[in-house]
């Protein structure tokens, strides 16, 4: 999971500028340092997943959820990044990483939440928030969201065939889910308790043999992907710099 704010699958509408030629000796040195971040990190998730047995893997949140996804060691993952001085000084609002050499994750990211699960749930899900991403049709490479389905009320539950229906033209995107689906509110709590900061659980679906899940952009928090079903090429950037020069912002 990439901890910062950079391109990928998700939403947006700020599009990634070229790197300078004069940068890239200085960005090369940066990719090596944080290639041995990522293999550090690596090996401290995949201790930390590998030590616990599964009575232990169970999450507090289970005493209010029982479902496939409380039944997984969400708090060990986020904790063992949060107590790494590595990821605390390296990583996280510094630089992207791509973590793929984590053997624990097909345990219990691999399938956590699927086509049947969002079928099954997609109803607690407000209708007048799920929506669907489309390429902007200026050709300036941006994105914005159509509403998915046709029903008027704000409180009016998504249908499954709706969604459906959108994934045919586009990835779908259902913002804050954690908030409103609650097998994934697991997740959120167990990011809350590891990290004590605010976090807000995207759900992004995208039909298989889509060409593209979303345009190159940038987002303005910090960000862990998660695939839990299916397959994706991900091309993952630092972001640049902001435009004014508000690099501590």
């Amino acid at each position: 999971p990439p901890p910062r704010r950079g391109g990928g699958g998700g939403g947006g509408r700020t599009g990634i500028r070229p790197i300078a030629s004069s940068l890239l000796s200085s960005r090369t040195t940066v990719m090596q340092q944080t290639s041995e971040a990522t293999r550090e990190l690596e090996k401290t998730v995949q201790e930390q997943l590998s030590s616990i047995d599964n009575a232990d893997a169970l999450d507090q949140t289970t005493e209010l959820f029982t479902n496939t996804v409380a039944n997984r060691p969400w708090e060990a993952l986020f904790t063992s990044l949060a107590a790494s001085e590595t990821f605390r000084s390296s990583v996280w609002a510094k630089e992207t990483i791509k973590m793929d050499q984590v053997p624990a994750f097909d345990s219990f990211v691999t399938d956590c939440f699927t086509m049947s699960d969002i079928e099954r749930h997609v109803e607690e899900y407000p209708s007048s928030y799920a929506a669907q991403g489309a390429l902007s049709p200026d050709g300036n490479g941006g994105w914005f969201m159509k509403r998915v389905g046709t029903a008027q009320a704000a409180d009016a539950p998504t249908k499954f065939a709706d969604l459906q229906k959108s994934l045919t033209e586009g990835t779908c995107v259902l913002n804050s889910a954690g908030a409103y689906i609650s097998p994934l509110a697991t997740v959120s709590l167990a990011v809350l308790e590891a990290l004590q900061l605010p976090v807000g659980l995207n759900l992004y679906i995208t039909a298989p043999n889509m060409q593209t899940s979303a345009p190159p952009h940038t987002d303005k928090q910090d960000v862990f992907v998660l695939q839990a079903q299916g397959s994706k090429h991900w091309r993952v950037y630092n972001p640049p710099p902001p435009p004014d020069g508000r690099e501590g912002e």
